[in-house]
């Protein structure tokens, strides 16, 4: 909760919904770019971050058993077969084009899916996806992005694991004149082409007002939080936390007694 749970704790609509729009986003984002790249090669990056927000929001529910559905999905009933929405079909990329894919983690269905989605896409423009897990390790990544630097790919894709120590390489890819776009988690700094997110804070707000419908009167809480340094935890952190302070939303008088670090890891949550 506010951040403190895996990406992918969600009712299954909301979790497929949200990987197929971040995937398709972030995919067509990659590859105009990489057609910008194929006419001017010398174009620095764009100095100010677009922010491209997923209409569906992830649901970041630790102690309550449930996650909030995204208002975007259509209505279906309980236990009802949800099929992933199609990519759509992606023209071709120039020649010898590679794009890189450095995700925060793995260890996590989420990233896994938008990895796998990510590769489709590619493989429909023809245009090279190389792909690095950061181990939630920020040193690692950071290292990851250093080779797809000494590489000259075409363009950068990001999911930080550590908004602050990530800012080092965005610089360095700007100074290389690749594109950097963010993924579901910023940079505090460096210029991005773009930045694709669902709305964190508001996802932290409902994860908090379904929680809030679940427990008794002056009930006490406690919130597992996400990697400290991810936007994303920090966000739904904020959403969760300003809920609780809300006294129209947490009318039952229900207070926050703990706050724990789960680095976004089932296990560790639990």
């Amino acid at each position: 909760m506010g951040g403190g749970h895996s990406e992918s704790e969600e009712f299954p609509m909301t979790r497929i919904r949200r990987t197929s729009l971040l995937r398709v986003a972030v995919l067509l984002a990659a590859l105009s770019l990489t057609a910008c790249t194929a006419a001017s090669t010398s174009a620095p990056p764009t100095a100010a971050p677009v922010s491209t927000t997923a209409p569906a929001k992830p649901a970041p529910a630790a102690v309550s058993p449930a996650a909030a559905g995204s208002p975007s999905a259509s209505p279906a009933s309980a236990g009802s077969p949800v099929a992933a929405a199609p990519l759509p079909t992606v023209g071709k990329a120039p020649a010898g084009k590679k794009i890189g894919l450095a995700l925060s983690t793995l260890n996590n269905p989420f990233f896994v899916s938008l990895r796998d989605g990510a590769q489709i896409a590619a493989d429909q423009a023809g245009v090279q996806l190389v792909v690095a897990d950061g181990a939630n390790d920020s040193a690692r990544q950071a290292d990851e992005i250093a080779n797809f630097i000494t590489q000259q790919l075409s363009v950068m894709l990001v999911n930080p694991t550590d908004s602050d120590a990530v800012i080092p390489s965005v610089q360095k890819a700007n100074d290389a004149k690749i594109p950097v776009i963010a993924l579901d988690r910023a940079s505090n700094g460096g210029a991005l082409a773009s930045f694709i997110a669902s709305n964190n804070v508001v996802a932290g707000r409902d994860a908090a007002q379904l929680l809030l419908e679940a427990v008794p009167q002056g009930a006490k809480v406690a919130m597992l939080v996400g990697v400290p340094g991810a936007s994303a935890a920090r966000d739904r952190g904020q959403g969760f936390t300003d809920a609780l302070a809300d006294k129209t939303m947490n009318s039952k008088g229900a207070t926050l007694v703990t706050q724990q670090v789960a680095n976004f890891d089932r296990g560790q949550a639990l």
